[in-house]
């Protein structure tokens, strides 16, 4: 089985002069927990995740009333982290993002990616055809997989 059986083909990205606040809007509009990140001519440049926000500043979420992000709240005069919360929002995506990405060929066998996974600690593998990102997998996927291909063998 290869990556092109299994990937989705619908990616969701995000352009690198994008902003924190868009990052951030997608990931809670697409329940998704990170993304590949694109230049203007749609090479991917990078990868956004959660846990590249949590590790850029502090821990944030999404408040249901005003669709604006807030910090948890931390040893700090909430008068600063309102300020400092509003600076982090117009933060580029390319400042934040992580540039060494772990991509893998369409053609790639599925067990590859998935010790590519483990090895590396990585969530997702966006995956490329002559260069460019037609897919992505996600943890998810493999496991998807394997409980699709355990039922058939049941059957």
């Amino acid at each position: 089985m290869l990556a092109k059986d299994i990937m989705k083909r619908e990616v969701v990205s995000i352009k690198e002069d994008e902003t924190l606040k868009d990052v951030v809007e997608m990931m809670i509009k697409h329940d998704i927990s990170g993304l590949p990140v694109v230049n203007n001519s749609g090479k991917i440049v990078g990868i956004i995740s959660e846990r590249d926000i949590l590790r850029h500043g502090k821990k944030i979420f999404m408040t249901e009333s005003i669709n604006l992000l807030e910090i948890m709240l931390y040893e700090q005069r909430p008068e600063s982290y309102e300020e400092e919360l509003s600076e982090a929002l117009k933060l580029p995506v390319k400042k934040i993002m992580v540039k060494s990405i772990i991509t893998a060929d369409e053609n790639e066998p599925v067990g590859e990616i998935a010790l590519i996974m483990m090895e590396e600690g990585v969530n997702r593998v966006p995956i490329l055809r002559n260069g460019e990102l037609v897919g992505i997998i996600g943890r998810e996927d493999i496991i998807r997989t394997i409980a699709a291909l355990g039922k058939m063998k049941k059957d």
